[in-house]
C-alpha cells in the first residue's frame, strides 16, 4: 500500500537558460521529519529514472499539467507511458518486484481517493507494460 506520509514530485524541461533540467521535490505530511518520513531509495530510483527518461524526449506536444484535470488522462498521454514504464523499471530492478505489483501499488492510492476506477487502473498498467516508444528511439 502506498505511503501517505510522503511524495517525491520531479519536473523535466528546459531550466531559465534553456538546457535540459530536471527538479525534484519532496513533500512531508504536516510534522513528520524528513528522517522519520521513511522515504524509500526505490521510489526515490523510480521518480529519477522517470524524469531523466522526459528529458530523452523529443516531446513538443500538449504540456498541460493534466493530472489534476483527468489523472486518467494524464496518465495514459504518450510520454508519460513511456516515462512510467522507466520508473517502475528502474524501481523493480533495484527491488526485484514485479513491475506490474509496483504499479498497482502506486496506482491503489489514486483509486482510493477515487480520482480513476480499478479498470481504468488496469488500462493505465496495460500502456505502461507495453509503451509505443515513439517519443525515443531506445534501440
Amino acid at each position: 500500500k502506498q505511503d501517505h506520509r510522503w511524495d517525491v514530485i520531479g519536473y523535466a524541461g528546459p531550466n531559465e537558460s534553456f538546457e535540459p533540467s530536471v527538479e525534484f521535490h519532496f513533500l512531508l505530511k504536516k510534522g513528520i521529519w524528513s528522517k522519520k518520513a521513511g522515504i524509500t531509495k526505490a521510489a526515490i530510483i523510480n521518480v529519477v529514472a522517470h524524469e531523466l527518461h522526459h528529458i530523452a524526449q523529443c516531446y513538443s506536444g500538449d504540456s498541460r499539467n493534466l493530472d489534476e484535470e483527468n489523472p486518467y488522462e494524464y496518465f495514459l498521454l504518450d510520454h508519460e507511458v513511456e516515462a512510467f514504464h522507466m520508473g517502475f523499471r528502474a524501481e523493480s530492478a533495484y527491488t526485484g518486484e514485479p513491475m506490474k505489483k509496483l504499479m498497482q501499488e502506486y496506482l491503489s492510492g489514486w483509486i482510493e481517493a477515487k480520482d480513476i476506477t480499478k479498470k481504468q487502473s488496469k488500462e493505465i498498467i496495460a500502456a505502461w507494460l507495453n509503451p509505443k516508444w515513439s517519443l525515443v528511439n531506445v534501440d
